[in-house]
């Protein structure tokens, strides 16, 4: 984590380093700090749909099971054009 905080600090718009830093927090289990990085990935690069759709899940995944049905209502229409450009840009990236 300390290794993430120095990049941030080096380059605090590189929104692949909160990402990065957003999934090591999701694994050791702070949400919360997850998605704030995952919030400022998504305000850095708004159009990469991954950073959507990792904050969709972790949202759905956290949630109690009596309110998980409006979060993933909120998570599939957080922008599905985004997450699908997203992936269609980096399967034309492989082509090339």
């Amino acid at each position: 984590l300390t290794d993430f905080d120095k990049v941030i600090e080096f380059n605090p718009k590189d929104p692949e380093a909160y990402y990065e830093r957003a999934e090591l927090r999701e694994r050791t289990g702070d949400h919360p700090g997850a998605l704030v990085d995952y919030g400022e990935a998504i305000l850095l690069q708004p159009t990469n749909g991954y950073y959507y759709f990792a904050r969709g899940n972790l949202l759905v995944a956290s949630q109690p099971s009596g309110v998980r049905k409006p979060a993933i209502q909120a998570w599939r229409v957080s922008q599905p054009s985004l997450a699908a450009r997203s992936l269609v840009r980096d399967a034309s990236e492989q082509q090339t």
